[in-house]
């Protein structure tokens, strides 16, 4: 009775699979910043999702009331009231201002995280050439940093 290798390894129980501890390594070796930008994006998008979902049901029950709405629009309307004093009034139905604050930010900083983890070396030296030469032309300036590089004998 002859197998293939192929054949006979698949009865084996104890072979080790394919993808081994090594190779998952090396890929997260590799791919490491593309890694931590999807685990920043979902992080960010989870948290932004759960703030706006658990704190937007608090003004949904502003909507539904509409003795609650009115009392405030004739507050806000009344000339001896100020907001403070009106905001006093809803203040328990309004979501968490330091929150959606925290959520915002957090969602307005994924280019940053972009920027931050898949910026190279090269890339800071192209902004500070751009920099400088921008600072050249701006201050008049004939003087150049690299001369010309390349020459044709």
């Amino acid at each position: 009775m002859t197998q293939s290798l192929s054949a006979a390894a698949g009865n084996h129980p104890d072979r080790q699979p394919a993808v081994n501890h090594r190779h998952i390594m090396a890929a997260v070796q590799i791919q490491w910043r593309a890694l931590m930008l999807a685990v920043a994006a979902i992080v960010t998008v989870l948290f932004y999702w759960l703030a706006y979902m658990t704190q937007m049901s608090r003004i949904t029950q502003i909507l539904d009331n509409a003795s609650f709405t009115a009392t405030w629009v004739h507050c806000m309307i009344t000339p001896e009231m100020d907001q403070d004093t009106c905001y006093e009034l809803v203040k328990s139905s309004l979501p968490s201002f330091p929150l959606m604050l925290s959520a915002d930010i957090l969602a307005g900083l994924i280019g940053f995280w972009l920027f931050i983890l898949f910026a190279k070396r090269s890339l800071w030296r192209e902004w500070n050439d751009l920099i400088y030469d921008i600072r050249l032309t701006l201050t008049g300036s004939n003087f150049k940093k690299n001369r010309e590089q390349f020459f044709t004998l």
